[in-house]
């Protein structure tokens, strides 16, 4: 997808921002338009999402449709046809007038308007609109996407497919006819080059008794090649090391069809092979080194053999073009008509003997090959903000129309007693089943649940699970309820509460800013996180002064003022000592685009791998002891049935007035002269005032030595004498050595990156020169798909950072504080149709008046009077409905 070209983008159950295999590329080209200032020249997208879960791309839509998977193909078939009547009539026109806000209609209604809107969209931007359909939906919904992207003149531009290499071995065989093989005795020997598919295989396919049979009789035998000791090595009659691929040569074909490299970065540290050189020793080969076998083929692919001058630009490069895959024409099977007719429809109504569940990988741990990396398992969800569990995620409407059942072993069951978030319920495939934690979440399809892939895994290592050692299963397994005919729907799901209560670790409610109760947290959260439509951008481009709080004038900027007050604003003192002293000192700040931000917590691991933040398990993230330096903070708005997801990354702000240095008591936290709080862990006593004091709530105690919890678990069991001494050192290699390992009773937090920052002034100073804009990139920084995140000397007017702080949108967070934070936000922007805003969109569209004022209290220059009131509302962790989860 080439998303940085396209006006409008249709995400129909395809996760493109999250768990897409291209999210990576598909984020950056998406971040590239959702700047609503003059320096975007193409202009923002738009994006619409209809889905039946809640995804991070839902989360970042324009407009978004909750809708059962099972009505999105007649959404589609209803779409294109509405959009080539547009198409014939030349239609450039949606009337809107008199018309009631998008979420004061009925269900029935949004969803007709939502199709005359996209349609009429579709219509107009044509060859720079792009429709894609999620592989859960299967080939012909597929293929009916690409069939319309074709009539709009996107097809081959803005969504381009990259034929797989014919090697002439793949046969596109399903599992279940592989297990069917083996069990009439067709295969005899069978050689599995990692995935691991006993675990991830769907219910229904025994792969693990097939691979049991193998072996049993003479002349058969199964080899399995992988990186751990897990459920598939277990029935495999041999199991070997497979080195990591960090560890290993390769090659590939990359999604823009050029042939790349794979280079290791370092020798195998515990011995094992990859694929390309166990087959080739298996083979008999000459060559069995990977790099050798890997040069051969880029011989074979470029047509002749590489000279060492090329072949040297190839590792440089990674890639080249002159290698370039053949790329054939895209054949189609003609399904796409059998796609299902009948308009679509948009019902309130649950059966749970029809519901319909959708299986996404996780987040961190994808099909669960992650599962043993603790980094990905403390990693909070997106969205759900889950931590070492999977879940049951719902709509309260789902949870309530599942509620009574007259089979329940409960004896209140049928008596209108509700499912509650946190309780059990359990699903069902004839005689599969699985049991599961609810957690209920807005904006979810009525008669929808969402469970993630990669949990519940009994044969993984020290963090991921293995109870034959002791280490328990973490999440729950769902692999019982998939079918091999739709891996990623099941449809007509039964569902049937348990009621038993089950403690989920979650992070969302961790860390609040108050306690001040849920209303009155929503009412004053716009102080927090700020939003507007490209639309009031236009009009008032200073809208976050307006939503935010009154900020009062505290006292004169700087000293010599009529009003005589002692008050020195500390950068200005700073600024004017460095003139006296004829010195440039660099004030760092940082600047976070929340228009960009699609909440994939990148930043969040870059953070944690960075600074040797630790991993405190299960047990200790129930007990708010989770030791993120940054988290993501995510907010609803709107009911439960239409609810849009606002999220924040929250860090250190680095406040010039840093309340936590005043409480201190041994200067154990303190100012820099570049503006940053740093903090001295030697000093540290543990007195914990500076978490207390710290209005933001972004320190980190340290309640045990976390780092000292070594275990074991890395393949050298059989050396019981050497296990602790090996384990050392394999964990010292995981800590950064430019990052002091905090101990016991220590407090920590965001530094913005201070190794990196002094890194860039040795290497500027070895180059004779001063700190330049772009030297220091911190790791949430070089993380973030779509730049959100800006970091440099805010007292260089030409730096990047400081031309986005001084963008109308920025803002300091609870400015009111005069806190002076290093770290500024820029409000949100969203671009809906005028006919999809909500009524407090139109109500801000149509009322709200340009600040007279200058300031958002958060800038170093005055901040005056003059925030208007406002009446939207974000509920943080709350929905206005009944008990809902955070």
């Amino acid at each position: 997808l080439d998303l940085e070209q396209a006006e409008v983008i249709v995400a129909l159950q395809a996760d493109i921002l999250g768990t897409d295999r291209s999210m990576l590329s598909n984020a950056v080209g998406f971040g590239k338009r959702r700047d609503p200032g003059p320096d975007n020249k193409a202009g923002m997208n738009r994006l619409y999402v209809v889905e039946g879960g809640f995804t991070s791309t839902g989360a970042a839509a324009d407009s978004r449709l909750a809708l059962r998977p099972s009505e999105i193909p007649k959404l589609l078939a209803e779409l294109e046809r509405r959009m080539e009547k547009k198409l014939a009539a030349g239609e450039a026109h949606a009337d809107d007038a008199g018309e009631k806000a998008f979420d004061e209609i009925s269900a029935e209604d949004r969803l007709e308007r939502f199709l005359d809107v996209l349609s009429h969209d579709l219509a107009v931007a044509g060859g720079k609109a792009v429709v894609v359909v999620g592989d859960h939906l299967g080939a012909e919904a597929i293929e009916a996407g690409i069939q319309m992207n074709k009539r709009l003149g996107s097809f081959g531009k803005l969504q381009k497919f990259t034929p797989r290499v014919d090697d002439g071995l793949s046969t596109g065989e399903s599992l279940a006819g592989l297990v069917e093989k083996i069990n009439d005795g067709q295969i005899k020997n069978l050689l599995i080059l990692g995935d691991n598919p006993v675990y991830t295989a769907p219910g229904g396919v025994d792969l693990s008794a097939a691979l049991g049979k193998l072996g049993e009789s003479e002349g058969t035998t199964s080899i399995y090649l992988g990186e751990y000791d897990d459920e598939t090595g277990a029935v495999c009659d041999w199991s070997l090391p497979l080195s990591h691929q960090l560890e290993s040569w390769g090659d590939c074909v990359g999604d823009h069809g050029y042939y790349g490299v794979c280079q290791p970065q370092i020798l195998p540290l515990l011995g094992g092979r990859s694929a390309i050189e166990l087959i080739a020793m298996m083979l008999g080969e000459k060559l069995t080194d990977g790099g050798a076998i890997v040069r051969r083929t880029a011989d074979q692919a470029g047509g002749s053999d590489l000279s060492d001058r090329e072949w040297r630009g190839l590792l440089h490069d990674g890639f080249k073009e002159g290698l370039k895959s053949e790329s054939g024409a895209l054949e189609l099977t003609g399904k796409a008509g059998e796609t299902e007719s009948g308009a679509p429809v948009a019902t309130a109504a649950v059966d749970k003997n029809q519901i319909e569940v959708i299986f996404n990988p996780a987040d961190g741990l994808y099909d669960g090959r992650f599962a043993n990396n603790g980094w990905l398992q403390e990693m909070p969800q997106a969205l759900t903000k889950l931590a070492w569990d999977n879940a049951a995620v719902m709509s309260p409407a789902t949870a309530r129309g599942i509620s009574l059942d007259p089979d329940a072993t409960d004896s209140s069951a049928g008596g209108g007693r509700v499912l509650r978030h946190g309780q059990m319920v359990a699903l069902r495939i004839g005689d599969e089943k699985v049991e599961l934690p609810v957690y209920e979440m807005p904006g979810c399809a009525p008669g929808v649940i969402t469970v993630t892939l990669g949990y519940g895994r009994e044969r993984v290592g020290m963090v991921g699970g293995d109870p034959d050692k002791g280490v328990d299963v973490v999440g729950f397994d769902v692999s019982a309820i998939r079918r091999d005919e739709g891996v990623m729907i099941a449809y007509g799901v039964e569902g049937r509460p348990r009621y038993t209560d089950y403690v989920l670790a979650t992070t969302q409610d961790h860390w609040a800013i108050d306690e001040r109760g849920r209303d009155e947290t929503e009412e004053r959260s716009f102080s927090l996180v700020r939003e507007g439509t490209a639309e009031l951008y236009k009009r008032v481009s200073k809208f976050a002064e307006v939503q935010g709080p009154h900020v009062p004038k505290v006292g004169p900027e700087v000293n010599g003022s009529p009003s005589g007050s002692p008050w020195v604003e500390p950068l200005a003192q700073l600024q004017q000592e460095d003139k006296e002293n004829g010195v440039t000192v660099p004030q760092w700040g940082m600047s976070v685009d929340l228009g960009k931000c699609i909440g994939c917590s990148a930043c969040v691991v870059a953070c944690q791998s960075e600074n040797n933040v630790p991993i405190v398990g299960r047990e200790q993230v129930m007990n708010s002891r989770e030791m993120h330096w940054l988290r993501l903070d995510r907010y609803f708005q709107g009911d439960e049935t239409n609810a849009d997801i606002v999220q924040e990354p929250v860090a250190c702000m680095h406040c010039e007035t840093a309340p936590c240095e005043q409480v201190c008591p041994v200067a154990a936290t303190v100012h820099t002269e570049e503006g940053i709080n740093a903090m001295a862990y030697n000093r540290c006593i543990g007195t914990r005032y500076c978490a207390n004091n710290c209005p933001f709530k972004v320190r980190r105690f340290n309640y045990f030595n976390y780092n000292e919890d070594i275990g074991t678990g890395y393949g050298i069991d059989a050396y019981p004498s050497n296990i602790e001494s090996a384990n050392r050192k394999l964990q010292a290699l995981v800590m950064n050595p430019e990052v002091t390992v905090r101990g016991r009773g220590v407090m920590e937090k965001c530094t913005y990156c201070i190794q990196r920052v002094e890194g860039a002034k040795i290497n500027a100073i070895k180059e004779g020169r001063d700190v330049a804009d772009g030297d220091v990139v911190t790791a949430c920084q070089s993380a973030c798909p779509t730049r959100a995140i800006e970091f440099g000397d805010i007292s260089d007017p030409s730096s990047a950072v400081s031309k986005k702080r001084k963008d109308d949108r920025s803002y300091g967070m609870l400015g009111q504080l005069n806190l002076k934070t290093r770290t500024e936000y820029l409000a949100r922007v969203t671009n809906p149709h005028r006919r999809l805003m909500t009524a407090k969109q139109i109500d801000e569209l149509e009322n709200m008046e340009q600040p007279h004022s200058h300031g958002h209290g958060g800038h170093h220059d005055s901040h005056e009077e003059g925030h208007g009131d406002h009446e939207g509302k974000h509920g943080h962790d709350d929905h206005k409905a009944e008990e809902h989860g955070a």
